[in-house]
């Protein structure tokens, strides 16, 4: 009501109606809900639904974002009113574990019948293997896998289930097989040579205390039974048999 201090004259307006708007309710959500997810994975984070705009503190607008990096996320929305709120939410991205194992050889020779025992860090995961069947819980037994390839991996969980894994190679490699061949007869007269000799390894050792890859007999003394070891360039090592019968004959005494 205005009223003319002259004139004492006054009038009323028509009354004019304020709304105040309360500001929009809002929250985010996440997939997955927790918002916590091993490194190389996301999560997507959505505010209620019906608003006019969303705008994210990353910089991003819309609905939803998805997100790979760890932090806060806010987003502000406006409503149809022009009203404008914000909610949070907390991402974390959780790194892999760092996963080691130890107690694997590069190579073994498949007599090798002694369990090796593997060493998984941290403790608690398991040991898987392609294709060998000489594999049990952490112990690996060379002659059991017999000759071959192998690859061993250890596989661990850590508390926020991500996961990593360690993973080695090794070889199973067959014993040699070594076999004498005589170059000569075997059955001699003194004064006559007999030759042996053997392949396939790059190390041997005669019965006699020879280290030559061949021997040569002419002693009557020499006369006996004759083997050798070979071993290969993996450390494999394995043995002649049956032996190989030497006679040197004594000349007759005229």
């Amino acid at each position: 009501t205005i009223t003319n201090s002259a004139t004492g004259c006054s009038t009323t307006s028509s009354p004019t109606v304020v709304s105040v708007n309360s500001p929009p309710s809002v929250s985010v959500t996440a997939n997955p809900v927790s918002g916590s997810v091993c490194i190389g994975n996301t999560v997507t984070l959505t505010a209620t639904a019906g608003m006019s705009s969303y705008s994210w503190s990353n910089g991003l607008v819309g609905q939803s974002i998805t997100v790979s990096t760890s932090g806060t996320y806010t987003v502000t929305v406006t409503d149809a009113n022009g009203c404008t709120n914000t909610a949070s939410k907390v991402v974390t991205i959780n790194p892999l574990p760092i996963v080691s194992f130890s107690g694997l050889a590069t190579d073994y020779c498949d007599d090798n019948c002694a369990g090796i025992t593997l060493t998984g860090s941290p403790v608690g995961g398991s040991f898987t293997s392609t294709g060998a069947t000489g594999l049990s819980g952490n112990t690996f037994t060379p002659c059991v896998a017999e000759a071959g390839t192998y690859t061993i991996t250890y596989t661990y969980t850590d508390g926020n289930g991500c996961t990593n894994s360690s993973s080695h190679t090794t070889t199973v490699h067959p014993i040699p097989q070594p076999t004498v061949s005589a170059l000569t007869p075997t059955t001699v007269c003194f004064g006559d040579l007999v030759i042996l000799t053997t392949e396939g390894a790059i190390s041997y050792s005669w019965s006699n205390g020879a280290t030559t890859q061949s021997v040569t007999l002419s002693l009557v003394s020499e006369t006996g039974n004759y083997n050798v070891t070979s071993t290969d360039a993996f450390g494999c090592s394995a043995t002649t048999s049956p032996n190989v019968s030497v006679t040197i004959n004594a000349l007759p005494v005229p």
